[in-house]
C-alpha cells in the first residue's frame, strides 16, 4: 500500500494481530499454578479409593489393619463403617451399596475409603488393604438377566429391576387389522437418561442448561428486528425455552406476544381466530401457574 511504512516501530495494544498473554499462561507452564488438587490447609485429610479391579467377585475376606498401621493414615472404611442405609439408588431399587458389600458386580466398584495427612500416603496405603477374592464368571446378558429365570441374579432382589407394563387396546386385534406390522427392537435414550435425571441434583444440571440455552440463544442472530411482531414472539420463544426448561413456556409466550402486538397495533384482520383460543388458554395456563405459586 502506497505510503504504508516499511517496519511499524510501535505495537498497538489489543489490535488485529496481537497475542496478549494469558494471565494464567506463564503459571501454567512452569508449573507454578494452583489448581484444585494443589490447594492445601492445615489439618485438611486426603481421601483414596480402593476399587475393585474385577467385573465380578465375591469378597472373601479383606484386611484393613496394615493400611490403618501406616504413619499418617487417619482412617480406612469399608461398608461396616457407613453410617444408616448402605446402599442408594432409585426409591424402587435402593441396591447399589455405598461400599461394596460381600461381592463387586463391576470393574472400579469402591470397596474401601482411605483418609490421610498426603494424598501419596492415602494411595500407599490403599496398596495394603488385602482383600482374599472369589472372582467369578461376569454377568454380561441382560436380556437372559431380565426374562431366564434361571440366570444368576445380578442383585439380591430378582434381576428385573421393576416390572411396569403399558398395555392399550387389543394389540392383537389391532395386529390383524393394520396393512404392516413392523417388528423389531428399538433402543431410545430417554429410557437411559429417565432415570439418570431422576438422581441428579439440579445444582449439577443447571450448568448444562445454560450451556443449551446458550447454544439456542444463537439462533436470535437469525431473528429480522424489522417486523416486531414476528421478531419479538421469536424472541421470546426462544430465550425462554431453553432458560425455563419448558418448551410450552416459550411457545405459550411466543403466541401471547404475536396476538397482543397484532391487537395492540389495530391488525385484528391478521389475528386468525384459533390464535385467540390458544392465546387464552395459554393465559389461563400461566395464570393457574401464577396463582398456584402464590399459595405454595
Amino acid at each position: 500500500m502506497r505510503g504504508s511504512p516499511e517496519v511499524i516501530t510501535v505495537r498497538g495494544v489489543g489490535g488485529v494481530g496481537d497475542s496478549p498473554p494469558r494471565p494464567d499462561g506463564t503459571l501454567k507452564v512452569t508449573g507454578e499454578f494452583a489448581y484444585a488438587s494443589d490447594l492445601w490447609i492445615d489439618g485438611m485429610l486426603w481421601g483414596a479409593t480402593l476399587r475393585s479391579p474385577h467385573p465380578r467377585a465375591r469378597i472373601v475376606a479383606i484386611d484393613t489393619a496394615e493400611a490403618l498401621a501406616q504413619p499418617g493414615v487417619h482412617a480406612v472404611l469399608t461398608h461396616e463403617d457407613v453410617p444408616g442405609r448402605r446402599h442408594y439408588g432409585l426409591d424402587h431399587t435402593w441396591d447399589q451399596p455405598v461400599l461394596a458389600i460381600g461381592e463387586v458386580r463391576h470393574q472400579g466398584e469402591p470397596i474401601a475409603l482411605v483418609a490421610a495427612d498426603h494424598p501419596e500416603t492415602a494411595r500407599r496405603a490403599l496398596a495394603k488393604i488385602a482383600i482374599e477374592w472369589e472372582v467369578l464368571e461376569p454377568l454380561t446378558d441382560a436380556r437372559r438377566a431380565a426374562f431366564d429365570p434361571s440366570y444368576p441374579q445380578v442383585q439380591e432382589r430378582p434381576n428385573p429391576a421393576r416390572h411396569q407394563p403399558v398395555r392399550v387396546g387389543d394389540v392383537e386385534a389391532a395386529r390383524r387389522l393394520a396393512e404392516v406390522v413392523v417388528s423389531g427392537t428399538f433402543a431410545a435414550a430417554a429410557m437411559f437418561l429417565t432415570p439418570l435425571a431422576a438422581v441428579v441434583p439440579a445444582q449439577a444440571a443447571a450448568p448444562a442448561l445454560v450451556l443449551v440455552g446458550a447454544l439456542m440463544m444463537t439462533a436470535v442472530r437469525k431473528i429480522e428486528w424489522d417486523s416486531l411482531d414476528l421478531a419479538i414472539p421469536a424472541f421470546l420463544t426462544i430465550s425462554l425455552m431453553p432458560f425455563t426448561y419448558s418448551i410450552t413456556n416459550g411457545v405459550g409466550a411466543g403466541i401471547i406476544a404475536y396476538t397482543v402486538i397484532k391487537a395492540a397495533r389495530g391488525r385484528l384482520d391478521e389475528i386468525h381466530w384459533l390464535l385467540w383460543v390458544i392465546s387464552a388458554i395459554f393465559v389461563g395456563y400461566f395464570g393457574i401457574g401464577f396463582v398456584e405459586g402464590l399459595i405454595d
